[in-house]
């Protein structure tokens, strides 16, 4: 969008140009506006003007390339440092699964595309905002006021991270509520379909793969045991039709849930 804006806004630049020197001609040659256009205006006027018109589309072919350059390798260079995080940042592996369990539903809403891309740059980028955390006296819960303000400004800064880059600000929006829950007990207090359905499903893929693939020592539940787990936190962390359609896709077959194992893993989440 702001490529195509510069585009544009150096394509007026030639348009207005050739307007105003043609405009400037008909005053001093006294002659029809039309005719100062192309047709009056003598070879060497002319030859100047193109050179200015083509000197302007240099310039912002220049401009144009600068910024694309420029952008990339600012967007390299930040998703390499999310990549280098420690362990409180998501593995490749970790991103891929996410979007596997999150696309499937967004197919299943029939999200428009816009939203389906800032679903997938979110199952990527929702922890970019650990660059600037503590991560050593970090903890992933909060249930007390210090760790919330915590997590807030975690957000806020991944927020702003994310909405300086044209290729990634679509997400940007949806950074902040990643971590909301469903009954409103999460950081910015937002509740049931309030939630961007995005956040909803991210948070719910979130779940099932802290189950499968726990990155604390817990133990690691199967397919059918995490999506049974799942059954718990709905309508209180999670979304409830949407723990329903994973289920639903996923061929759950009403397995017993793990009761020893869901009583501590909602700080995880």
């Amino acid at each position: 969008m702001r490529v195509l804006s510069i585009l544009c806004g150096y394509l007026l630049a030639m348009i207005l140009f050739w307007l105003a020197d043609s405009l400037l001609l008909t005053f001093i040659l006294d002659i029809h506006f039309l005719a100062a256009l192309w047709a009056g205006v003598s070879p060497a006027r002319m030859l100047f003007r193109l050179l200015v018109e083509a000197v302007l589309l240099i310039v912002g072919f220049a401009h144009v390339t600068r910024r694309l350059v420029a952008d990339n390798v600012f967007t390299m260079g930040l998703l390499s440092s999310v990549n280098t995080l420690n362990k409180y940042t998501q593995s490749e592996n970790k991103k891929q699964r996410l979007i596997n369990i999150a696309l499937p539903i967004a197919d299943y809403y029939r999200m428009e595309p816009q939203d389906r891309d800032s679903l997938y740059l979110l199952c990527q980028l929702y922890d970019l905002g650990m660059i600037s955390v503590d991560q050593e006296n970090f903890i992933s819960g909060y249930d007390n006021a210090e760790q919330r303000q915590l997590w807030k400004r975690n957000l806020q800064t991944t927020v702003e991270i994310v909405s300086a880059l044209p290729q990634l600000a679509p997400a940007a929006p949806l950074l902040r509520y990643y971590k909301e829950y469903y009954d409103g007990s999460g950081i910015w207090g937002l509740k049931g379909k309030d939630i961007p359905l995005p956040c909803r499903i991210l948070q719910t893929a979130l779940a099932y793969d802290a189950f499968t693939h726990p990155e604390h020592g817990e133990k690691k539940l199967t397919c059918q045991e995490s999506l049974g787990e799942l059954s718990y936190y709905a309508g209180t962390i999670l979304d409830p039709d949407i723990v329903d359609l994973l289920q639903q896709q996923m061929g759950y077959k009403g397995t017993d849930k793990a009761v020893s194992i869901h009583a501590y893993r909602a700080h995880r989440i």
